[in-house]
């Protein structure tokens, strides 16, 4: 009796064998697949033979994005892909959407996609195809419910659609609701073309392998060649030849050597790097990857000044998009509202389908944008960041360091402040880890870790008080390797916090400067000595019940003033107001007869005022 078990494992591995391998010339072979997972290039398709493509048409307010969950569950996918995130058409009545996708070499043409609607969105799908490229021929009207549905349209007995380099096909959309829908959007996953090889077709290279994304150094490379020799295999043997291409080449480039590929990191950024395989008979298989440029180090050598490794206190909003100050890259994720470790893999930047109406004339130039979500150039302020929920989210800013390890500390310090108190309560926390070459091939990244100052992560946490700038300072002795260097990074993220179920705004916080300075070892005898400016700590614990200690440390003696106040600003307390030492101070805060909620307690001094919220629960 053959178990279950040994049966779904049958089912599995004959599938695998019909579609990823193609060994057989009675197997379908996969021609074109989209499966929407890399936001940033969405349209892209993942594999193609003979130069597949996704033509938007669009009208009015048409836009055309991506988007995750919505119980798409990747029935459709290939190359073993996750549902990962979706195409979505909003708004898409009056627009068009075509997949050119030619069938040279094949017949009995199979195009399957996944589809859904919104609640509001179009429940008609008009399905159009053409041979010719110019006339288009009606095929089916689908009615399209909000369930996730695997659509097989079958071109088999149309012979006219075999061994055809023109074959396209079309959806347009209507509404049969009274009054229509005009808004919401369709949705779709996992688009795939497959394809029978006619006789005597050579069969093309195929896919075995997907590299998803690729992570290197600006003015650094690395070999590549036993990467792109693992994606692809022939189903006769024929030697293969690649070629390549990349979408920005003042981000990264290829260079090949004889017998070695080689990838070039040149400027921090993004780009995409397409890699075909050709066995000389077909046309080209196409793959791509993603390629992340971390920036280049500074060096302890070159100093800004005696004093300071680094200084950043200044961005314009008239930057262009991949646009990022020396040595650093701000980053976003592919998810809403990142928490303190979720993976932020993206280089910042905003397709031309998601700026608002009202920023329309700022495509190419993201540090202006005046809505969703983004990071703003301040000039002499800084930058900004704020997030709206748009499963691309912010994200960081990352500096990369080579610091002189024998002779100084790395005294890290920012500034930030609020430039607007809402309900989804952010913070900016600093974190670092080592980077290291691996060999000639890639890259080592240890995980992120929180700065600690004793056992206080060094961060920023929102303030009800607008505009009101508090610094943060870490020092640290790192001990790496002689080939590492260290990446900081400055992590604006979502504490999970939220003050107000009527309202989903994000906190936006102002980074106003970030520096790392140089402190002889021998002046600080441990990391947690005396500040050079005042630093106010985040209470802890935080929340509490009903005491909490807050923290502070002073450069000199002078005379202070802590005192706790309400979210309304009314004084409820008065902790210290005295003249104190130098050095590392705490107080205890009782709040027995307090009722929960949200506080603020500022910290006044002769070099200013520093506030910090903290939550009571009872």
């Amino acid at each position: 009796m053959i178990r279950l078990a040994t049966i779904l494992q049958l089912l599995v591995l004959i599938s695998f064998t019909s579609i990823a391998n193609a060994q057989d010339s009675n197997d379908p072979v996969l021609l074109h697949y989209w499966s929407f997972n890399n936001v940033n290039s969405f349209e892209t398709p993942d594999v193609t033979i003979g130069n597949g493509e996704l033509i938007a048409n669009l009208v009015g307010n048409t836009e055309i994005t991506t988007g995750t969950g919505q119980d798409f569950v990747g029935e459709n996918a290939r190359n073993n892909d996750t549902a990962g995130a979706h195409l979505r058409f909003n708004n898409p009545i009056g627009s068009r959407l075509t997949f050119s996708v030619p069938t040279s070499g094949y017949d009995n043409i199979v195009f399957k996609y996944e589809t859904r609607r919104s609640g509001s969105g179009a429940d008609t799908q008009f399905i159009t195809y053409t041979t010719d490229g110019t006339s288009y021929n009606a095929l089916r009207i689908l009615e399209v419910t909000e369930t996730p549905t695997v659509i097989t349209l079958d071109f088999s007995d149309f012979p006219e659609v075999n061994d055809n380099p023109d074959f396209s096909i079309r959806f347009e959309f209507n509404d049969t609701t009274d009054p229509p829908n005009l808004a919401g959007n369709n949705r779709f996953d996992n688009v795939t073309v497959d394809g029978i090889p006619l006789d005597g077709t050579n069969l093309p290279p195929f896919l075995v392998n997907t590299v998803d994304l690729k992570e290197i150094v600006a003015k650094e490379s690395i070999s590549i060649r036993d990467l792109i020799e693992s994606l692809f295999e022939d189903p006769e043997d024929d030697e293969l030849t690649f070629t390549f291409n990349v979408d920005k080449s003042d981000v990264a480039g290829v260079a090949q050597s004889g017998d070695d590929i080689r990838l070039e990191g040149r400027i921090a950024g993004e780009t995409l790097l397409t890699v075909s395989a050709s066995d000389g008979e077909n046309l080209p298989v196409s793959t791509t990857i993603r390629v992340l440029v971390y920036p280049d180090p500074f060096f302890a050598e070159a100093a800004v000044n005696d004093n300071f490794y680094y200084m950043f206190d200044e961005w314009s909003e008239d930057e262009p998009e991949g646009s990022f100050p020396d040595h650093m890259l701000f980053l976003q994720s592919n998810i809403s509202d990142p928490g303190a470790y979720d993976d932020l893999l993206y280089a910042y930047q905003i397709p031309e389908a998601e700026y608002a109406a009202e920023d329309a004339g700022n495509v190419g130039f993201p540090y202006k944008n005046s809505a969703r979500s983004r990071i703003n150039g301040l000039g002499a302020d800084g930058i900004s960041l704020i997030n709206t929920g748009r499963d691309r989210d912010l994200g960081g800013v990352l500096i990369s360091a080579d610091i002189n390890k024998s002779e100084f500390y790395t005294l890290v310090t920012f500034e930030a402040s609020t430039l607007r108190a809402n309900s989804r309560v952010y913070g900016l926390r600093l974190q670092h880890r080592t980077v290291r070459k691996d060999g000639d091939t890639g890259y080592v990244f240890s995980e992120w870790k929180d700065a600690m100052v004793g056992s206080q992560i060094v961060e920023y946490e929102r303030s009800e008080v607008i505009d009101e700038l508090s610094s943060s300072e870490y020092p640290h002795y790192f001990s790496v390797e002689s080939d590492e260097h260290v990446q900081f990074l400055l992590r604006y993220y979502y504490t999970g916090e939220r003050l107000s179920e009527t309202s989903g705004a994000r906190d936006m916080i102002r980074l106003a400067s970030f520096n790392i300075s140089k402190v002889p070892v021998n002046s600080i005898e441990e990391p947690t000595a005396l500040p050079s400016v005042v630093v106010l700590d985040q209470n802890y614990p935080n929340p509490f019940n009903p005491s909490t200690t807050i923290g502070f440390s002073l450069p000199e003696s002078q005379h202070i003033n802590l005192t706790v106040f309400d979210i309304l600003g009314r004084k409820i307390s008065t902790l210290v107001e005295e003249v104190l030492p130098a050095g590392q101070h705490s107080v205890n805060l009782d709040a027995s007869n307090l009722s929960s909620g949200l506080y603020i307690y500022r910290l006044q001094t002769q070099n200013g005022t520093i506030s910090r919220t903290m939550s009571l629960i009872k």
